[in-house]
């Protein structure tokens, strides 16, 4: 075209620009925008939104934004092409909660995907009373909340203070009918659970009509991370004969509620168990989690091998933890050891354990 001598128009320019946006393809939609420029045509509500669309695509908000700013007038065409929605994410991703409130705000047209994106925004950002905010004026609007902005509003209601909140959100989301929709559901477990209501917790695991693997693995870790090991073992057990897997934070949990009962063999027979079982190779945590239980017991002998033979490099925090025990029960020899360990992963690190130590066992000298 350029050849020919065939200078390109607007209709071109928008052409060759959304198939640019399609692809993310950055350094062409980039000289485009500059040849755009070149040519002296207008950046009007058209081109600015492509050029806008364009930009959200390739996640360079600045750009975006800075384009958005300079279109004259912008109406409903600016925004009919999710560029507001797009705006919104981007700047939450970015924490510029104001800014995509701003954007919001400045929308003729919103939509349920408008309100949810500005919803989880602000969940995310912490903002529980700005959330329940939203939804008041969602509800002003005539704007029905679906799934997904439930499941966020009630994600930032993941605390005491915010219980009763998070129970009138359950009591809307039951009148919308999608309480029973898997992720709300999921979100309402975690909810109560972390608002230490293990009760409610279990009865909307009990009223799901399907249980899937997240579910069941919420349940789970509640009841364990909650001190409630008999419960845990139940619905573990309940899992298992479900034909559901659990994850390794699940096993995780576990472990910890077995070392805070003192089940040392119950930890054993699990840890040995995570892979020929449930397909999990055990990580970092679980060593560490064994260590710390072994260690408290005493079985120093158990702790110190598995340190010593664990496939992956040991954190530090599972050196330092044999370390504390050795110091707890008087063994020197496994605690110099320890220590040369932890100076070769983490010298700085182990420098404060190591003081205490040498001065615990010259006191006892």
């Amino acid at each position: 075209m350029d050849l020919e001598g065939v200078k390109p128009d607007d209709v071109t320019f928008l052409a060759i620009l959304g198939a640019c946006s399609s692809a993310r393809d950055l350094a062409t939609g980039s000289d485009l925008h500059a040849r755009i420029v070149a040519s002296g045509i207008a950046i009007d509500v058209v081109v600015g939104s492509a050029l806008v669309h364009f930009y959200c695509k390739c996640e360079l908000l600045d750009r975006a934004w800075a384009i958005f700013r300079e279109i004259p007038d912008p109406n409903v065409l600016t925004w009919t092409t999710a560029i507001g929605n797009s705006l919104i994410n981007l700047h939450a991703k970015s924490g510029r909660i104001e800014r995509a409130l701003e954007i919001f705000h400045g929308m003729i047209h919103r939509d349920v995907i408008s309100w949810g994106s500005i919803i989880t925004a602000l969940a995310q950002s912490g903002n529980g009373a700005g959330v329940l905010a939203m939804l008041r004026e969602m509800d002003f609007e005539g704007i029905k909340p679906d799934a997904v902005v439930f499941v966020s509003a009630i994600d930032a209601c993941k605390s005491s203070s915010r219980l009763a909140d998070g129970r009138i959100l359950h009591a809307r989301a039951i009148a919308s009918g999608v309480h029973d929709r898997i992720q709300v559901a999921n979100s309402l477990l975690d909810m109560y659970s972390k608002c230490g209501r293990l009760d409610l917790a279990m009865a909307v695991f009990l009223a799901l009509p399907q249980r899937d693997t997240i579910a069941w693995n919420s349940i789970v870790i509640s009841f364990a991370q909650h001190g409630d090991w008999i419960r845990a073992r139940e619905l573990f057990q309940a899992m298992h004969l479900e034909g559901m897997e659990p994850s390794r934070v699940t096993i995780v949990s576990i472990l910890s509620a077995c070392r805070h009962a003192g089940l040392l063999e119950e930890a054993r027979r699990y840890f040995v168990c995570m892979a020929d079982d449930h397909g999990i190779d055990p990580a970092l945590l679980h060593y560490g989690s064994m260590i710390d239980l072994f260690g408290r017991a005493g079985w120093l002998d158990h702790a110190e091998e598995l340190v010593r033979e664990m496939p992956i490099q040991p954190a530090i925090t599972s050196v330092t933890a044999l370390l504390g025990s050795c110091r707890i029960h008087g063994d020197a020899r496994r605690a110099s050891g320890a220590a040369e360990q932890a100076i070769d992963l983490n010298p700085e690190s182990a420098a404060g354990g190591l003081a205490l130590l040498s001065n615990t066992f010259a006191g006892n000298a």
